[in-house]
């Protein structure tokens, strides 16, 4: 016992390190009790496996082990099923951070099916094969989850893991079978051990690290900025964001939410990000070319409501009553006024992925939060957009205008930007004298969103060819009104032939080469082109990409959005009405990407649960397959190298044979026999009824004799060697 516990007891404790790391991970929580249940786990598979390998018949110990492995198999993926039925989130989402929720029923599965294959191997590493680097990768494990998840290790576990790993890599070496080290585990051993492996530790821990970071480590948030509920009002700087080479990726088809209008309407633009900057063919945002507005809201939820087109009826009614010439426009906004303009929907999130990415349009990436209440709140841009979630449910809630009415309303409202600073001041004057008729905070929001769409009307500051600005004059040489060029560039491209096709990359992806060459292009071209265009004839327009929701769902009537339903579009501010959505990409390209979700991709997304976990099985098994069948591999190898050597040179196949021999006893009867003479090893064999005559013989001809082994001898040492290699020696 006291024997076993030498060889088991470092490993244990590396093991259950490494596993404890990884449950604290997933549920920190829950972390002591499920390190306590890992202990039992590692305790009782070292004991099983210790005597799985010790059986007399090894061909029966590696059957025993894999029927062993498939009941644990079994029982995994009942607890996974269980706890994926609890949940409405799956299991990838989980293991890798997608959601952020403690899921307590997939860490014991983790914990129960994955600790079982760990230990497994763990001991096969540290206990049958020394295996140093083996118990590297085993080690490093945690390490990858950690870093898939961008968590940090705590420091408790970061010092336990390498002070085990030290040790076990000290001890087990020279407690290996085919070590010449004898050890005497006594306390000076343990002292010698656990001071060297403190010491190395130690050293780690207390060097200074040098204040120098990549730049990865530096845009360490570059993830979370793109995520809008965590965004504050400072300034984010990023590298390259490059959507046409994002929107190129390959989807599975998979659905990530639904979406549930209030109304019959059947399209919806849900943006996650804009962008304002364009060069080398590529768009960014951030940059200090466009200042962030500071804002001080004493009452959110009413600033919000002026800042949305209610607010601007408000101002356009006040103004166009009290001035006269403006029937037709007054009439126009009593009729807007008089319908239910103002809409909701219900984003419905799946399997736990981030309900905070995806947001209606005229949203913006400026983004403010503040609590309503304890469970939800309401989040606030700078455009007026609101909406309130719910961080215990997978949905949101959101407001939105009806883009028809506010597209009828753009026609009858004709209204430059002189024209529209001119009512602004007009009612901010009014506001400031009479404030208990006129709205001074509804006149602060309008304006201040009127100055932060000027800062997406940047024609100075893209970088890119002066034919696209000859082309979009040229389109819009007879338009009259902001709207009527948006709508002009819009239809340019259906026009004009343009075609969108998914499976065309271009040899130039310049957004020149699109618009004069290839006349083909993704959505991403399509948009980019417009945004362009549309900014270099003075419109305030961005650059969107996000998702379109257009599939409808045959069971509760919602729409389902894809990730095969990546999108990119635009975003025009017209003056009077706000942001308002363009979709330059020419008719038809939602059928392709449907064809997209319902070819090949469709079956990925049907299959993916169950195929995923049929593939990690079959890997797993071939793997450990691999693990308890390398040695009759590597035999067979070699029985096929020493017929082939035998054939032309039978003495160094003989030679080669005894060696591979003696070998082999040493880890059967786990003590060293190369010092052994060949009589020894053949008397040694005789007490087991294998005789090794001509083996021996012939080694002994070949090495001291020097003399050449005839084809004969070889043949007879051969068969000698495989009795050998078979030989299961008794247990005394």
């Amino acid at each position: 016992m006291k024997q076993k516990l030498m060889h088991f007891l470092l490993p244990m404790l590396l093991g259950l390190a490494v596993m404890s790391s990884i449950a604290y991970c997933y549920a920190a929580a829950y972390a002591m009790p499920i390190t306590l249940g890992l202990l039992g786990i590692e305790a009782a598979t070292f004991f099983v496996l210790h005597k799985i390998y010790n059986m007399r018949h090894k061909k029966l110990s590696g059957l025993v082990y894999m029927a062993l492995l498939t009941l644990v198999g079994f029982v995994t993926m009942s607890m996974l099923q269980v706890a994926s039925d609890s949940t409405n989130i799956r299991f990838y989402a989980w293991f890798f951070g997608i959601s952020q929720k403690m899921e307590v029923g997939y860490t014991l599965v983790l914990c129960f099916g994955g600790g079982f294959v760990f230990f497994s191997m763990l001991y096969y590493f540290t206990q049958v094969r020394y295996r140093g680097i083996m118990t590297l990768m085993l080690v490093l494990f945690p390490f990858a989850i950690y870093a898939k998840r961008l968590d940090t290790m705590r420091t408790e576990y970061l010092i336990a893991i390498l002070f085990c790993y030290l040790a076990v890599m000290v001890h087990n070496r020279q407690t290996a079978a085919d070590s010449k080290v004898t050890v005497v585990a006594d306390r000076a051993y343990a002292v010698s051990l656990v001071s060297f492996a403190a010491v190395v530790v130690l050293l780690c821990a207390v060097v200074p690290k040098p204040e120098v970071f990549s730049i990865q480590e530096k845009d360490s948030d570059y993830f979370n900025s793109l995520n809008l509920f965590e965004m504050e009002g400072t300034d984010v700087t990023l590298g390259s964001s490059n959507f046409v080479e994002r929107l190129r990726g390959i989807p599975s088809g998979a659905e990530l939410f639904y979406v549930y209008p209030q109304s019959d309407d059947s399209r919806f633009y849900l943006r996650t990000q804009s962008y304002a900057y364009f060069d080398d063919n590529g768009w960014y945002y951030g940059e200090d070319k466009y200042p962030r507005i500071e804002y001080v809201w004493n009452e959110p939820k009413e600033m919000l409501q002026n800042m949305r087109l209610e607010g601007k009826l408000k101002i356009l009614h006040s103004y166009f009553s009290e001035n006269e010439g403006y029937e037709k426009e007054l009439e126009a906004v009593k009729k807007a006024m008089s319908l239910e303009y103002n809409k909701r929907l219900t984003v419905m999130m799946l399997d736990g992925i981030s309900y905070d990415m995806y947001m209606v349009p005229q949203f913006t990436y400026y983004l403010d939060k503040f609590d309503q209440h304890a469970k939800s709140s309401y989040d606030v841009t700078l455009n007026g957009e609101y909406h309130n979630y719910s961080r215990t449910s997978g949905y949101y809630r959101a407001s939105y205008e009806d883009v028809n009415m506010m597209r009828d309303l753009a026609l009858e409202l004709p209204l430059n930007d002189s024209q529209w600073a001119e009512i602004l001041d007009w009612y901010g004057y009014k506001a400031m004298l009479e404030p208990e008729t006129y709205s001074e905070e509804i006149y602060n929001a309008v304006s201040n969103e009127k100055v932060f769409a000027q800062t997406f009307h940047n024609g100075e500051y893209d970088n890119f060819d002066s034919r696209i600005s000859e082309l979009a004059r040229e389109i819009t040489k007879d338009c009259k009104t902001d709207f009527e060029k948006a709508v002009a560039l819009e239809s340019y491209f259906s026009e004009e032939h343009f075609e969108y096709d998914l499976e065309y990359f271009p040899p130039d992806d310049s957004i020149e080469y699109f618009l004069f060459e290839s006349r083909t292009g993704i959505c991403s071209d399509f948009a980019t082109a417009m945004t362009l265009m549309a900014r270099s004839v003075g419109l305030n327009a961005r650059y969107c990409h996000g998702y379109l929701a257009f599939e409808k769902s045959e069971n509760d009537g919602g729409l389902i959005v894809r990730d095969s339903y990546a999108h990119a579009f635009v975003e025009v501010y017209i003056n009077g009405i706000g942001w308002m959505t363009f979709e330059p990409t020419v008719p038809g390209f939602e059928q392709q990407m449907y064809d997209e979700k319902a070819g090949t991709n469709a079956i990925v997304n049907v299959l993916s649960d169950k195929l995923t976990w049929i593939i990690i099985g079959v890997l797993i098994a071939i793997g450990l397959a691999v693990i308890i069948f390398i040695r009759p591999i590597c035999e067979g190898v070699f029985r096929i190298y020493i017929a082939v050597v035998g054939k032309k040179n039978p003495t160094t196949a003989v030679m080669k044979l005894y060696r591979r021999m003696v070998k082999r006893l040493s880890r059967r009867f786990r003590k060293d026999l190369s010092a052994y003479t060949a009589k020894q090893i053949r008397d040694m064999l005789a007490e087991y009824d294998v005789t090794a005559v001509s083996i021996t013989a012939g080694f002994d001809k070949a090495y001291y004799g020097e003399k050449q082994v005839a084809n004969e001898e070889f043949i007879s040492a051969f068969a000698e060697y495989k009795s050998a290699y078979k030989l299961k020696p008794l247990n005394k």
